[in-house]
């Protein structure tokens, strides 16, 4: 079979609604494993700036640190559900019995997904040693081993992402580049959102645009704006850093 060209991030954005992207914000694993790339690519980025500019490796640092929270959180997340699912089937006597099929093919989805955040986190806390032994030395070959490590966790990521996208859609995704994928679920600079309904939607990374989003009525843009942090600077380009949509007083998001 021939192998599928990237899809254009434009091509394949405009082929799912905003609503059904806004939505795919309810599933926590999307959420963590988009979030995770997002770090990957900003260490990404960070890392061959360094490498070029002979920056040091603060926040190169502090991006992997961020990539690990974001990994444990994920993994606490699979084996909450492994927890819960377990128990479900042992103690509800509403599951009919005999659905073991359906058991099964559950927890062993799940504990595919443990699997996948173990392993990428032994690669971040190889990454962290690795920019830890680089911190306060000249930058030396550690750096390539840094960055050959983030793109083998952003080929990673991509490949779960569309995994974990793919099923919440209810559809195959095509091959997309690593930037398609995050904007996906992130970028809305230039979306016309007055029809989507946000309500109990976490907003936590989505990037805005002053001059191109064109939000619901009821969203206060100026508290929308203080929740935001502008990036980069004097850009109009936000990036919202806490919270849902902020209602305008004496209008009801529902």
């Amino acid at each position: 079979m021939k192998k599928q060209e990237p899809v254009p991030a434009e091509q394949f954005l405009s082929l799912v609604s905003h609503q059904a992207r806004f939505e795919l914000r309810r599933y926590p694993d999307v959420v963590s494993i988009v979030r995770a790339l997002a770090y990957a690519l900003d260490l990404d980025f960070d890392l061959t700036r360094a490498r070029v500019l002979e920056h040091d490796l603060t926040s190169s640092l502090t991006h992997a640190l961020d990539l690990s929270h974001a990994l444990n959180h994920a993994r606490a997340l699979t084996r909450s559900l492994i927890i819960h699912l377990t128990h479900a089937y042992t103690y509800d006597r509403n599951i009919p019995r005999g659905r073991d099929g359906d058991f099964v093919h559950k927890i062993s989805r799940i504990l595919s997904r443990d699997l996948f955040v173990t392993r990428a986190l032994n690669r971040v806390r190889e990454l962290n040693r690795v920019l830890i032994c680089d911190i306060d030395r000249p930058l030396s070959n550690d750096i390539d081993r840094a960055l050959t490590l983030t793109q083998e966790l952003i080929s990673f990521f991509v490949e779960e992402a569309q995994k974990v996208i793919g099923a919440a859609l209810g559809r195959d995704l095509p091959p997309l580049p690593a930037d398609s994928v995050r904007a996906f679920l992130e970028d809305f600079t230039t979306s016309d959102l007055r029809g989507v309904v946000l309500s109990g939607i976490d907003l936590i990374g989505v990037r805005w645009s002053a001059w191109g989003t064109r939000w619901p009525e009821a969203v206060d843009i100026e508290t929308l704006k203080a929740r935001s942090a502008e990036v980069p600077m004097e850009s109009g380009i936000y990036v919202i850093r806490s919270g849902s949509a902020p209602e305008r007083e004496s209008v009801n998001l529902m």
